[in-house]
């Protein structure tokens, strides 16, 4: 008759740019919110965090009821720390800031792959054009069936269904750059304007492009799949684990 608990925190800024730290137990009775650190002035180090985390179960009055801790990769180094103060534990990362760093080392700016770090950049380039202008946005919005995104800080995976998006839209996006009432908006913009239209519309209409853009899909989906699958309030482990 006992109840196992996981302890989680997890990280975010509030909106007076704070970094705020935030604990929360899970159980078979529910998602309980154990409280939450400013880390403005704290201390962030490993052993400071696995404190945190310690004092947090201890507060319930029901410390040794913890039996799982999941943290996302950046605070690994506290578990060794929680361990040593509560060796019936088990310390694993957050299996969707796993995923989602993968994403990141593909398609970051920095020390992404090179060919799809260039990919998104056209993509974005795209998207921005078209978003960022009243009159194509207009006639995109009358054409495309969905929307086309832009990759978020906090949205898992977001760069690849940036691509994933504007695979399913980019003949949407050809048919705006080609339609009529485009070209007379067109007309009426500066050189600057005419010269970004151009080269989206290149991008739009290069097949080779689209064409890698659909591999890139492809080759993501069932890792978009499995994150979705990881992120769901609903346990899907018999599906991310068959058997």
């Amino acid at each position: 008759n006992k109840t196992a608990f996981t302890i989680m925190s997890g990280g975010k800024t509030n909106n007076g740019k704070v970094p705020i730290v935030n604990y929360i137990a899970m159980s078979p009775g529910g998602n309980h919110f154990l409280g939450a650190d400013d880390m403005g002035r704290a201390e962030k180090d490993c052993a400071s965090m696995a404190k945190y985390l310690h004092e947090k179960c201890v507060g319930t009055g029901h410390e040794r009821s913890f039996y799982l801790c999941v943290l996302d990769g950046a605070l690994r180094s506290a578990f060794p720390h929680l361990e040593r103060k509560m060796p019936w534990i088990t310390c694993i990362w957050c299996s969707c800031h796993i995923i989602s760093l993968f994403f990141k080392d593909c398609f970051g700016a920095d020390k992404g792959v090179p060919s799809l770090v260039e990919a998104l950049a056209k993509v974005k380039r795209v998207v921005h054009f078209i978003r960022d202008r009243q009159k194509p946005l207009g006639i995109y919005r009358s054409i495309a069936k969905k929307a086309l995104m832009l990759p978020g800080e906090t949205r898992y995976g977001s760069a690849v269904l940036t691509i994933m998006r504007f695979v399913t839209q980019i003949d949407a996006c050809d048919e705006m750059f080609s339609c009529a009432e485009y070209k007379k908006w067109l007309k009426t913009q500066d050189r600057d304007v005419q010269s970004e239209s151009a080269a989206c519309r290149a991008i739009a209409n290069d097949p080779a492009f689209g064409s890698f853009c659909a591999k890139i899909a492809d080759f993501f989906d069932p890792t978009i799949v499995l994150l979705r699958r990881c992120d769901s309030e609903v346990s899907n482990l018999s599906k991310v684990y068959p058997g």
